[in-house]
């Protein structure tokens, strides 16, 4: 939030919703790491998985949609799932090693 252009009224419903911005940008995903991981774990180079917005990286991962798009309760639970398949299809192993990053 110290770079970033936001909308005032979308952080504070943020931070009423529970949103830590501060914890966050303490313990939160650390962007660059993220990015290296990510370019490395076939996921972004894997014709098999488009590239796009939520709906387009489920659909190759047949993770079905409940409810309707860009409602609360439909993304995030599209978005769970979706982000349990891929650590399931892409991500061996112990997760120790994404802890901070995941």
């Amino acid at each position: 939030m110290k770079e970033d252009v936001y909308a005032n009224d979308s952080v504070k419903l943020l931070r009423e919703s529970g949103i830590d911005f501060k914890k966050n940008n303490q313990k939160g995903i650390n962007v660059g790491r993220f990015g290296e991981l990510l370019m490395f774990s076939d996921i972004v180079l894997n014709n098999n998985v488009l590239q796009g917005g939520l709906n387009k990286l489920a659909h190759p991962l047949e993770v079905e949609r409940i409810g309707i798009c860009h409602h609360a309760g439909s993304d995030s639970l599209l978005t769970s799932c979706t982000f349990r398949k891929l650590i399931k299809n892409f991500f061996s192993g112990s997760l120790e090693k994404y802890a901070g990053v995941l």
